[in-house]
C-alpha cells in the first residue's frame, strides 16, 4: 500500500490519532505514521465512522459490455452520416 492507501485505512481505525502539528493521522498505539503492506494488525474498525473499507479483492467491474455499446454506437453514428452526406 502507499502513504494515501494506508492513510485511508487508518481514518477508518479506532486507533488513529490525529498530530494536529502536521496534520496527519498516527497510529495511536505506536505514535508513528502508518508502515504496514496489506492489512494492519491492530486495526480496529471505528463503528462511529459510516464508510466502508474498500478491499483490494473485490472482482473488478468487467467493462466489455460498455465497449461493445460505444463501438455500437459510433458503428450506427458513421453510417447515418455516410447515409446522408
Amino acid at each position: 500500500m502507499n502513504n494515501p492507501e494506508q492513510m485511508i485505512y487508518c481514518e477508518q481505525c479506532k486507533n488513529r490519532k490525529l498530530d494536529i502539528a502536521t496534520n496527519i493521522v498516527l497510529c495511536s498505539l505506536t505514535n508513528q505514521k502508518p508502515n504496514f503492506e496489506h492489512d494492519c494488525d491492530k486495526f480496529i474498525a471505528n463503528p462511529e465512522n459510516k464508510t466502508e473499507l474498500k478491499k483490494e479483492n473485490k472482482v473488478p467491474k468487467n467493462y466489455s459490455r460498455d465497449i461493445i455499446a460505444v463501438i455500437i454506437f459510433f458503428v450506427a453514428l458513421y453510417r447515418l452520416i455516410r447515409l446522408f452526406f
